[in-house]
């Protein structure tokens, strides 16, 4: 008596599950007999006994990212922390479902200014699953796991997460998408199915905006005409376009009086909020009146951002032109007079 050996096989598509079904009688969820076999033209075929006549039907494995994950389904947007040039460090969860007949493991890779990194996670497995301490039935029964997955934003970009490929026990593996490959096949997954959420998660890494004023500063003031207008610039050093437009809070306080210290009644201090235009990172103030400019703060349309010096610009207005005249009287003589030079005359 020949022993039967035990395989098992994962449906590729309904029409197969269909025809299986034709062939086989299902004896529970995972174990399948063989009842009788015919040939292409119907006609009945003698049992062969090398050929396995019970078959384990598993079902395939599959993976995506869970709705509680803290990156959206549609990407994310962070800011980079204060003072941190290459990133926030900010560390994010990602949940990840997987079905499948344990132990699993988990293929998935994170993509960074077009460098990707491989990662896998082997042994899944959910700890309250009879399969360790079980019949080989009940081994095969297929499990729910949550993986939770902390990823670091440690630098400046869009992060990308995508999950890769999945494989039950059994050896079975499916890519991302819905791809699928039998024991014996091993592969990379398609890409056509990389930026469907359930496979593909990401977030953009933010830098702050930092402003200061251009051409100006405390030892460098701005010279203003009496009757018009100085422009004053205020320029963002480091920004990122996607976080315009910028929107820079300034204040102005008067010049004092030197004798009172009191200011001045003709000019009034005010705070206003003023937003850059057209994708541009230049802000022209047009200044109008004397005393001190000052950046109060910055914000882009996701991220706050930081003064850098010189946050101040100092106006000064230029005097108006003064003439002096001054009269000596001349002594007369008895002798004639005559002009010796443009310095003085002489007698």
């Amino acid at each position: 008596r020949t022993k039967t050996k035990k395989t098992h096989l994962v449906p590729k598509t309904r029409s197969h599950c269909k025809r299986r079904k034709e062939l086989f009688t299902s004896v529970s969820p995972s174990l399948v007999s063989l009842n009788s076999s015919a040939s292409s033209i119907h006609l009945p075929l003698k049992p062969v006994w090398c050929i396995p006549n019970e078959v384990t039907v598993v079902p395939c494995p599959a993976a995506e990212f869970s709705s509680s994950s803290d990156i959206s389904r549609t990407g994310d947007i962070r800011c980079a922390a204060p003072g941190m040039l290459r990133g926030g460090g900010e560390e994010v969860q990602l949940a990840i479902d997987i079905s499948g007949v344990p132990p699993l493991s988990l293929r998935w890779y994170r993509e960074l200014a077009g460098s990707r990194e491989p990662f896998m996670v082997e042994g899944i497995e959910d700890p309250n699953h009879p399969h360790a301490h079980s019949t080989s039935r009940a081994r095969n029964t297929p499990a729910q796991v949550s993986v939770p997955l902390t990823v670091t934003l440690d630098a400046l970009g869009t992060h990308s997460y995508v999950l890769e490929s999945v494989t039950d026990a059994f050896g079975n593996t499916v890519h991302a998408g819905g791809q699928q490959s039998g024991v014996a096949e091993h592969g990379h997954g398609s890409s056509s199915h990389v930026m469907d959420p359930k496979y593909h998660r990401s977030v953009t890494v933010l830098r702050r905006p930092v402003v200061s004023f251009k051409n100006c500063g405390p030892d460098r003031p701005a010279s203003l005409s009496i009757g018009s207008e100085a422009p004053l610039t205020v320029v963002a050093s480091a920004a990122d376009s996607a976080d315009a437009p910028w929107e820079v809070a300034l204040k102005y306080q008067p010049p004092t009086d030197e004798e009172s210290k009191s200011v001045k009644k003709k000019y009034k201090p005010w705070n206003k909020k003023l937003e850059t235009s057209d994708g541009k990172r230049e802000l022209i103030i047009r200044a109008n009146a004397p005393g001190q400019y000052t950046i109060d703060g910055v914000k882009g349309r996701y991220c706050e951002g930081d003064i850098l010096s010189p946050e101040t610009c100092k106006v000064v207005e230029r005097p108006l032109p003064t003439a002096e005249i001054e009269w000596k009287k001349i002594h007369e003589w008895y002798v004639p007079c005559y002009y010796v030079s443009s310095f003085g005359y002489s007698c």
